[in-house]
């Protein structure tokens, strides 16, 4: 399977400008899933987190606090948005990740723990905030 090339890709812990978020929060998701995040859901997912899962064929109501990373692709017309990552918590202990495109299809789709931080994060393969002005020396 060939890796796809991401021209800029926008993580909310390293900079997720204001504009790019609300793109996305204004968007209308009407959930379809793939293959693979179906697999994913009925191998992965105990029933009861399964069950409260965003209903396929249903509108996902996106809120700025569920937006973890933008990924942008170039295509023929130019640059836009492959997928949204987004987090939601599912109980007390932990939360649901979808890969999301804005049409709606939920790429991929897997549980991680509500504490888990990313300590890990490679911060250096997301676009980085412009540097700050100064003003005089």
């Amino acid at each position: 399977m060939q890796q796809t090339a991401y021209t800029r890709q926008f993580h909310r812990d390293v900079y997720l400008p204001t504009e790019i978020l609300d793109r996305v929060i204004e968007q209308r998701f009407m959930v379809r899933y793939s293959y693979h995040a179906r697999e994913r859901i009925a191998t992965s997912f105990p029933p009861e987190l399964a069950a409260q899962l965003p209903r396929h064929d249903t509108v996902l109501e996106v809120q700025a606090q569920d937006v973890v990373k933008v990924s942008f692709v170039s295509r023929p017309g130019g640059e836009e948005i492959d997928h949204v990552l987004l987090r939601r918590r599912m109980d007390s202990a932990r939360d649901c990740i979808l890969a999301v495109t804005l049409a709606g299809l939920v790429k991929t789709v897997w549980i991680n723990y509500a504490s888990d931080q990313h300590a890990t994060l490679d911060r250096s393969v997301y676009t980085q905030p412009p540097p700050k002005e100064t003003h005089g020396k």
